[in-house]
């Protein structure tokens, strides 16, 4: 069936996917019950809420942590790589691990705030123009020398459509 779908596949798989992840299993009784999460008063930005404490955060800090002390010896032995005598210097590029570990925490917080305000307000804040995968493409592709001009308006099209239905889904304005 899905590969009768052609251009709509990748919506079906996200509505399946969807489905099986907005169903939990309880027992009771000895019986495996199916229930819809919405049915029992969880939403996306809640578990997408309890997913980032549970998860994301947890593993962030763990980076950030581990990745400072890591990056801390490698400045103080002053270290180099050993791929030759006298190898390069890499103390500068392990400080790059706790300082992106940040930055993906400010990102997590960000969404968590996310989260937070779709959860007061019942829908998603809009995000920002600059931020849509359509100008991404369209980016792309005026720069290519090597799609015709009927191909990328026909993929511009497509993309289009693709973010129209996913809006459409989640309920956000396109």
């Amino acid at each position: 069936a899905e590969a009768e779908a052609g251009v709509g596949a990748p919506k079906a798989k996200v509505d399946g996917l969807n489905l099986h992840l907005n169903r939990i299993a309880l027992a009771r009784d000895g019986k495996i019950q199916l229930l819809n999460l919405e049915e029992i008063g969880f939403d996306q930005a809640s578990l997408d809420l309890a997913l980032y404490f549970l998860f994301f955060l947890p593993g962030i800090i763990a980076l950030v942590y581990a990745g400072y002390f890591f990056a801390a010896d490698s400045w103080r032995i002053n270290e180099h790589s050993n791929v030759t005598a006298d190898g390069p210097p890499v103390y500068q590029f392990k400080a790059v691990i706790p300082i992106a570990g940040f930055l993906v925490l400010l990102q997590g917080i960000a969404e968590i705030m996310r989260c937070i305000v779709c959860l007061r307000t019942g829908s998603w804040p809009e995000r920002l123009r600059d931020v849509e995968e359509i100008d991404v493409i369209g980016d792309q592709l005026s720069q290519s020398q090597f799609v015709d001009e009927e191909s990328r308006r026909t993929a511009i099209e497509q993309a289009h459509s693709i973010e129209q239905a996913a809006h459409q889904r989640s309920g956000a304005k396109s």
